[in-house]
Order: structure tokens, then C-alpha cells, then sequence
């Protein structure tokens, strides 16, 4: 006889993965989405292709930054 260990997942996480996923398509999507605005920066700011995809590699940096800093943020100080 086969036994199953079914367990249930909560709504909460459920919904918790939702919105993970919703952000992370977000994400992407604006990540993407500036590569559509190359040209229109270059002839706003009178600069070059390699400065404008120097300043987007700089902003994902510091977006990647951010969030590795705010995982560490909320594990090293507890919320009281």
C-alpha cells in the first residue's frame, strides 16, 4: 500500500508567490523596456550609444545592488 503525505499550501503563501512572481515580471519588463528608450536618450542628452548603455548597465547594477542589500537589511535586523 502507497502512502501520500499531501499537505496543503496555505492561501497566504499562495498569494505571497503571486505577487513574487507579478514583481519579478515588473521587473523584467522596465529592464526591457529601456532598451526601447536608447535612442530617444541619445538625442535628448547629445550623447553616444556606449554612454547611454553604460548608464543602464549602472542602473541594473545598482537595482541588483539594492535588493541584495535589502535581503541582507531584513536578516541582520529583526523587526520588532
Amino acid at each position: 500500500m502507497e502512502q501520500t503525505n499531501e499537505q496543503r499550501v496555505s492561501r497566504k503563501t499562495n498569494l505571497s508567490i503571486i505577487g513574487t512572481a507579478g514583481l519579478a515580471f515588473c521587473g523584467v519588463l522596465v529592464e526591457t523596456s529601456m532598451n526601447v528608450t536608447f535612442p530617444t536618450l541619445m538625442r535628448d542628452f547629445h550623447q553616444g550609444l556606449n554612454a547611454v548603455q553604460w548608464v543602464a548597465t549602472g542602473y541594473l547594477l545598482t537595482v541588483a545592488l539594492t535588493v541584495v542589500l535589502a535581503a541582507f537589511l531584513q536578516r541582520r535586523f529583526k523587526l520588532r
